[in-house]
């Protein structure tokens, strides 16, 4: 139960800053320092995300990240089809890694709190 929790969780995340977060992000006009302030804070949130979805589901803690990542993936990849931007791969590959760090993270943090106990 509590991994269809997790996945359900997860996913509606993913979907939810994904498409309000990551979509809006590079979609939306602006000056490019204003975009990338909002992309630093949108990396940010995926860090504390995957940090705490590490933490409370850490036997799901891969397929919890993959869930969270994938849906702003899709958004980068449908951007990229019409605009090739070097900064949206670079984005993309931080949004893997800051992802998976935290959520790896997470997991180490909640087998340590487990042997205290």
């Amino acid at each position: 139960m509590k991994k269809i929790l997790g996945s359900v969780l997860s996913l509606a995340l993913g979907l939810l800053f994904g498409f309000f977060g990551v979509m809006n992000s590079v979609f939306s006009d602006g000056a490019m320092d204003e975009r990338l302030v909002i992309i630093a804070v949108i990396l940010v949130i995926y860090g504390l995300l995957g940090l705490l979805l590490g933490f409370f589901f850490s036997e799901m803690h891969i397929t919890a990240a993959l869930l969270l990542i994938v849906p702003g993936i899709v958004f980068l990849t449908l951007f990229l089809f019409s605009e090739l931007y070097l900064l949206i791969l670079l984005y993309m590959v931080l949004l893997v890694l800051i992802t998976f760090v935290s959520v790896k993270l997470g997991h180490h943090l909640h087998g340590k709190t487990r042997k205290n106990y």
